[in-house]
């Protein structure tokens, strides 16, 4: 049986850290963070330096581990309604994602009316892409008894992306008036490691009369990675490997791979108490040198097993017969590699958003965040309370639609001890407190020096 490393497990390995969006820190009010996700937003303090921090965002637009099962006790156990509800909640394209952006330096300053920043971050995603008729599959087979006809099978779009890079990054905004203030972020890239699907095709069609079973598959990965293959006689790959001797510096930092991005934003004030918000980040790539492309093609037509032998012959071992079924299929399938430089798109996000002062201390407001990847849209909604009761506290608490889940209480709070601050920011507590029951986790924390902070800038001018 051929051996594979399965590039898109590779691609998480070496996962070191495209940036985590986490909603409820948007319109949080008295740390610079927010500056991140809108570069118009201005920190209220003169002078900031990023200490330590972390973003974290894994989620699934699948199910929650409870959705499937239940618990009596210690003992979990599968519900007779899984894979129904599995088939009614699955979408036709399912995406589990893993996201994480760590801040290794960065300060930023104000000049008058303008602030400037300065940053460098390690970003990494990945995004595992499966078609919901894989439970159909499971829970009909490929045969409808009921029916009598064949049910054709479509796997297609069962996939990997995966993107790991180093991020150096200036922010500039300006004042441009009493209400517009207008902010950009040019970013150089520095691409890691990197895996796309290009194409993905699978077919399982079954012959109404013999019901015999076609496999059909078209596959194409395009990937960044220091592997070593091994071919067969004829050319087809038989194994992949990382080097004994790797050079983790000359791989991952000096190779040549290099990109962009802009980060665009604004805020606009429209009275005392009204704000609006608006940013479009992560417009970007990254072109990759010396790239390999994978390819496999294969077809394969299952007759069925011949139990004669093992009829026959009673010590004939039974055990076997799963693997010689994937054998056969393996070997029917042509991997063959290519050397290509191609280019990978960061996924942007479109965001409008607006407060309105309640009073002195305390805003409400909300976000409409838009992701667009693989030709989709995917939005989010987002509403918060925003306080800021001293100088040295500040809290919000949110509530987020996103990833078709609905029920995602945010919390998030920043307290200033001297220069210090420390900041946690979650867009889903279920996820904290059981996180079998959630579909996701948004979480942002880290530390921040702080100095000249101006409470005058954070609050508004107005009388109660």
């Amino acid at each position: 049986m051929k051996k594979y490393i399965v590039l898109p497990i590779l691609a998480l390995l070496f996962l070191q850290t495209v940036s985590a969006q986490i909603n409820t820190g948007y319109l949080m009010r008295g740390f610079p963070q927010p500056l991140f996700q809108n570069p118009a937003i201005q920190p209220s303090c003169k002078f900031y330096m990023t200490l330590w921090g972390a973003e974290i965002k894994a989620n699934h637009t699948g199910f929650g581990f409870y959705d499937l099962f239940d618990r009596q006790g210690d003992t979990l156990y599968f519900t007779n309604d899984g894979l129904d509800y599995l088939s009614d909640h699955l979408k036709k394209r399912n995406d589990i994602t893993l996201k994480a952006n760590v801040p290794i330096f960065g300060f930023g300053f104000r000049n008058k009316t303008a602030y400037i920043s300065f940053g460098i971050e390690s970003s990494s995603s990945a995004r595992f892409s499966y078609p919901g008729q894989i439970v159909d599959l499971l829970r009909y087979g490929n045969f409808d008894y009921d029916a009598d006809k064949v049910i054709p099978i479509d796997l297609s779009g069962l996939e990997t992306q995966a993107i790991s890079y180093l991020s150096i990054g200036i922010t500039y905004s300006k004042q441009v008036n009493n209400n517009l203030t207008l902010g950009g972020r040019i970013r150089y890239l520095m691409g890691n490691t990197a895996v796309n699907t290009y194409r993905s095709n699978l077919q399982i069609n079954t012959d109404q009369n013999t019901r015999d079973m076609t496999f059909e598959g078209n596959y194409e990965i395009r990937s960044s990675l220091p592997l070593v293959f091994e071919y067969d006689s004829e050319g087809n790959v038989e194994n992949a490997d990382l080097p004994e001797d790797i050079d983790y510096v000359d791989e991952f930092l000096l190779n040549g791979d290099r990109g962009f991005a802009l980060d665009l934003g604004a805020t606009y004030k429209l009275n005392d108490r009204i704000n609006f918000f608006a940013s479009l980040t992560d417009l970007g790539y990254i072109k990759w040198h010396d790239g390999v492309v994978l390819k496999a093609d294969a077809n394969f037509e299952f007759k069925g097993i011949d139990f004669t032998d093992y009829i026959v012959d009673s010590e004939q071992n039974t055990d076997n017969l799963g693997e010689e079924l994937i054998d056969s299929i393996m070997n029917s399938a042509e991997v063959t590699t290519d050397e290509l430089d191609f280019t990978t798109r960061l996924s942007p996000y479109f965001t409008l958003g607006g407060t309105f002062d309640v009073t002195k201390k305390i805003n409400v407001g909300g976000i409409l965040r838009t992701q667009f990847f693989d030709g989709r849209v995917h939005p989010q909604l987002t509403l918060s309370a925003n306080m800021l009761p001293v100088r040295w506290f500040s809290l919000s608490l949110s509530y987020s639609m996103m990833n078709y889940s609905y029920n995602n209480i945010g919390l998030g709070f920043a307290i200033k001890l001297g220069p210090l601050q420390l900041y946690i920011i979650n867009d889903n507590l279920t996820a904290a407190l059981n996180p079998l029951q959630a579909r996701g986790v948004n979480m942002h924390l880290g530390m921040n020096l702080l100095f000249g902070c101006r409470q005058k800038v954070d609050l508004p001018s107005y009388e109660e």
